[in-house]
């Protein structure tokens, strides 16, 4: 059977949709939530086989959930709804599982997830195929970020841009500093430079992604490193030499 869970910003819509998903003999709700930060919390322990997911809610852009979805197990299958259908070409640039314009109607619901099965081979569901929906791998870099998304125990976090001092791998954890906490992010620190390059952050170490809005001294050491003093901070972060130079270009010292 399959496993669904529902995400979208209308308590109404959330009905419908589960409703309809109830009356399937072949899915499973394990939870519908108008808040994407207890669904992601949720997918990640529960892994479902599907995510039905609003593209247009108020407070998180739908791409940027979908995104963080996929960073927690590529093989669900995300299936966009919205009253808009503007999106729906971006969505199947993006390879998405499906886009269903709401209100959905039944006929268009059960094509949706005979489909989905088949691209799940639901005959055996323990044995996901790798040809599921790639969005995570195929946003553009930062066309859609404002806030990171952070794991804290079970719970996950956004955080605005600008409260990120920089980021660090610790061991096989990345880790993002604020001034007042560290956190653990799921991605890599490839995966951070990629998509902040646009956004003041920069790669000025193996092991250390550097927000520069916020670096107050550079500090010159020998062999021609450096090192950087960021506000509210007593540690400095190390410029290693490959990177010495692109970061005097950038700052122009």
């Amino acid at each position: 059977m399959l496993q669904a869970i529902l995400i979208d910003g209308e308590e109404f819509s959330l009905a419908q949709l589960k409703h309809s998903l109830n009356q399937q003999q072949t899915v499973q709700v394990l939870g519908t939530y108008t808040d994407a930060l207890q669904a992601l919390a949720n997918i990640h322990t529960q892994k479902p086989d599907i995510v039905f997911l609003d593209i247009d809610m108020i407070t998180i852009n739908g791409l940027v959930v979908a995104e963080e979805i996929l960073n927690i197990d590529e093989n669900i299958a995300v299936v966009f709804i919205t009253t808009h259908n503007e999106y729906a070409i971006r969505a199947f640039e993006l390879n998405a599982a499906d886009y269903l314009l709401k209100p959905v109607s039944k006929r268009r619901l059960n094509w949706t997830l005979e489909k989905i099965k088949k691209r799940l081979n639901v005959s055996n569901l323990s044995k996901k195929e790798d040809n599921t929906l790639s969005i995570y791998k195929t946003l553009k870099p930062a066309a859609t970020l404002n806030k990171i998304f952070v794991w804290e125990d079970d719970r996950i976090i956004l955080l605005p841009i600008p409260s990120v001092m920089f980021l660090t791998m610790k061991g096989r954890d990345v880790r993002v500093i604020t001034l007042q906490k560290q956190y653990v992010t799921g991605q890599t620190l490839n995966h951070w430079e990629e998509r902040l390059r646009n956004l003041h952050f920069f790669r000025c170490h193996r092991s250390y992604l550097v927000n520069l809005d916020n670096v107050e001294k550079i500090l010159p050491l020998f062999g021609g490193t450096y090192s950087l003093k960021l506000a509210g901070q007593t540690a400095e972060i190390p410029v290693s030499r490959n990177y010495a130079k692109q970061l005097k270009t950038i700052l122009g010292f």
